[in-house]
């Protein structure tokens, strides 16, 4: 409170009385009550007390180390918990600027959190799967449990997604893996398809949603 003060000419008299009326019953001299208000006067135009400045340098140090020895865990840990200080495009610019890949959502490699991931040069950044817009926590967690598919219809049979989330996945190229020779345009199609055979395909003693009972 009193280090916000000194920043606010209003309070700032006040706080200099207080401060020589204090100082003064203690014995200290006026020459040495100017000497000390000057500094303290002039700490109030930018300072921070001493706690202040530790808690700041602690975490910089930390991360500078971990930015010059380990960058691609810590671009992995600014992307995954979000401090606020800066957007995720200013982080993944940084960490291509500093030959860190990030690499795209895949459903083979992606898990549910952004991670670290071997790459031909080093250590990449591997997007995660939470970042897709619209996916679930569960649709997440059993993708990542059925990891790795080896098709498309291995995928859509075993994920279980609802057709816009396996079509939005497909968008941004998450299933490139699968594809082939296809296109993505051809894996949106097939998609559409196994969506509409999964919707007549009768389960256990059912019958086919497009037939009639006689």
């Amino acid at each position: 409170v009193a280090r916000r003060a000194l920043s606010d000419k209003e309070r700032l008299p006040k706080v200099e009385a207080w401060f020589r009326q204090q100082a003064g019953a203690r014995g200290y001299s006026p020459k040495e009550l100017d000497e000390v208000w000057d500094i303290v006067a002039s700490f109030g135009s930018y300072g921070f007390c001493r706690a202040h400045a530790v808690a700041f340098a602690v975490p910089a140090l930390q991360s500078a180390w971990l930015k010059a020895h380990h960058p691609a865990a810590l671009y992995a840990g600014l992307l995954e918990h979000d401090p606020g200080m800066w957007p995720a495009r200013v982080i993944v610019s940084d960490a291509r600027r500093h030959d860190v890949p990030v690499l795209p959502v895949d459903i083979n490699t992606s898990k549910a959190q952004y991670a670290v991931e071997r790459t031909g040069s080093g250590w990449g950044v591997r997007i995660s799967l939470s970042t897709v817009h619209g996916i679930s926590d569960d649709e997440v967690a059993r993708i990542t449990a059925g990891q790795p598919y080896t098709s498309l219809q291995d995928f859509y049979a075993r994920a279980l997604l609802k057709l816009p989330t396996v079509e939005r996945l497909i968008s941004i190229g998450a299933l490139d893996q699968l594809k082939g020779e296809a296109s993505r345009r051809d894996l949106l199609l097939q998609a559409t398809e196994l969506h509409r055979q999964a919707r007549t395909r009768p389960g256990p003693g059912q019958l086919p949603l497009s037939t009639t009972p006689h």
